[in-house]
């Protein structure tokens, strides 16, 4: 009997100790605030939290402010297995008490070339112009590089940049600057995912690598749960997007009177001003962006239009 199924027996207890391997060893991962390693990263846009999957568990975790931030700073992280399902305690020493003392950033001299990408994690991309050699971080005095610093997860980026001499936010891009150069900071739609952009710039390089139009356009999908009583100057309505909970907003009398109940519509919004909206908060979206057209739709669930602003 043991002979004739040994194969399968052997193949079985190979998979076994696959499973408790990986499982063991990207739990230790986020014990020791990294990323898994062999798992795979599920996140819906917009969502405030995300997946990962690994072969017989998955991780899951609820941002405290994005999907870019490390597993420490992250509200809740739990790990499922088949002999564990607990909440994780990631190990890691505040990054406030790590001896950061700077970045140092040394340019070619009449450099006329283009931005490169420096270096990229899944969701933030890097990005350098006229780098003369590397870019160096002085970090418990000693000097390192800002890739190994990243790749070790040594140090968060907000770190350096809350360093900055002065901090500028002007549509949706922040500019550090610091002694001899600049951080831009924007993001970006991938693939329906969201990332972030780091350009490091010579001193009052010219901002366009972020530049986006004065009046840009964009697109949300709404469920109109309710239409709440119509009044002369002011009129509510409860609007529902993929995943998220019923918000009560303010709309214009043209608007309101093309919505029905519990129809679909995709609302194009126009931004013609520099106030910086966090993307999920849907009654800002409201009140600083004009409405000015709806469409019906029957797209469901991620098929849906959700533009990033």
């Amino acid at each position: 009997m043991f002979k004739k199924h040994k194969k399968l027996i052997l193949f079985i207890i190979v998979l076994i100790i696959v499973f408790i391997s990986c499982s063991n060893y990207d739990y230790n991962r986020i014990k020791a605030d990294k990323k898994p390693l062999f798992a795979i990263r599920v996140y819906k846009e917009y969502s405030p939290t995300e997946t990962w999957w690994g072969l017989g568990y998955k991780i899951e975790r609820e941002f405290r402010e994005d999907p870019t931030e490390t597993f420490s700073h992250s509200k809740k992280v739990k790990f499922y297995s088949l002999f564990i399902n607990r909440d994780v305690t990631v190990e890691k020493e505040d990054v406030n008490e790590v001896a950061y003392s700077g970045m140092k950033v040394q340019f070619k001299d009449s450099c006329t070339d283009d931005v490169s990408l420096y270096y990229n994690t899944d969701d933030t991309y890097y990005y350098g112009k006229c780098i003369d050699r590397d870019i160096y971080v002085v970090l418990n005095n000693k000097t390192t590089t800002l890739k190994q610093v990243i790749k070790d997860q040594e140090l968060s980026i907000d770190t350096i940049l809350v360093n900055a001499n002065k901090i500028l936010e002007n549509n949706n891009i922040i500019t550090y600057s610091f002694d001899n150069f600049d951080i831009l900071r924007c993001n970006s739609e991938e693939e329906k995912e969201i990332v972030t952009n780091m350009y490091i710039l010579p001193k009052d390089s010219e901002d366009t690598f972020c530049k986006k139009s004065d009046n840009i356009k964009f697109t949300r999908t709404f469920k109109i749960v309710d239409k709440l009583e119509k009044s002369d100057d002011k009129n509510h309505i409860i609007v529902e997007s993929f995943e998220d909970i019923p918000h009560t907003v303010e709309i214009s009398n043209e608007i309101y009177d093309e919505l029905e109940k519990d129809k679909t519509y995709e609302f194009i919004f126009s931004k013609n001003n520099d106030k910086i909206i966090d993307n999920k908060n849907v009654e800002e979206i409201f009140n600083y962006y004009d409405v000015i057209e709806v469409k019906e739709t029957d797209k469901e669930g991620e098929n849906q239009i959700n533009e990033y602003i």
